[in-house]
């Protein structure tokens, strides 16, 4: 405050950004000179992403997957989360899916003053579980028996020969 002041073109300096000071000669200096400084992004540490609940097909209707997330950030600023299922694709809500498989999601993580982060995380649908059908017996009556069981859409039946002597069939 003797020999110069100091002014700078940005309130505060809590933003990751590029600041400008100027520095102005008084009393036996005079002058002016110009120097920026940046105040670079933040990185996002510990992100992890990962399915908590099991999805089990259902006939076809939309399962969102669940997760667990985490990061720091610095100062514990929130954080969003945003998903694709194509790397590098359009980010936004959880993607919801109507198949039983194995699918990978990408996510990007972002916090105010923090680069953003990028990764993918597995989200499994699991097959339903088809009950085995009950087939009842029949008694013997010497012509061609069959079971009584059709195809349905969680199952096909691939063998009912049948016969026609006391006995067990595929």
């Amino acid at each position: 405050d003797t020999d110069y002041t100091l002014s700078w073109d940005k309130t505060g300096f809590t933003n990751a950004d590029i600041y400008t000071v100027t520095i102005t000669g008084k009393g036996n200096f005079n002058g002016t000179k110009t120097r920026t400084f940046t105040i670079n992004a933040a990185d996002l540490s510990d992100v992890q992403m990962v399915q908590d609940v099991p999805l089990t097909y259902d006939g076809g209707n939309p399962l969102t997957p669940h997760v667990s997330t985490s990061a720091v950030a610095v100062d514990g600023q929130p954080l969003s989360f945003t998903y694709s299922t194509v790397e590098d694709g359009t980010y936004s809500r959880m993607p919801s899916f109507t198949d039983a498989g194995t699918y990978t999601v990408y996510f990007k993580a972002s916090a105010s003053n923090h680069n953003d982060y990028y990764g993918s995380f597995s989200v499994v649908v699991d097959k339903k579980v088809v009950d085995v059908p009950t087939i009842a017996s029949k008694p013997y009556n010497g012509s061609v028996q069959t079971a009584d069981i059709t195809d349905t859409e969680l199952y096909t039946v691939t063998q009912n020969n049948g016969g026609t002597a006391k006995g067990n069939y595929d």
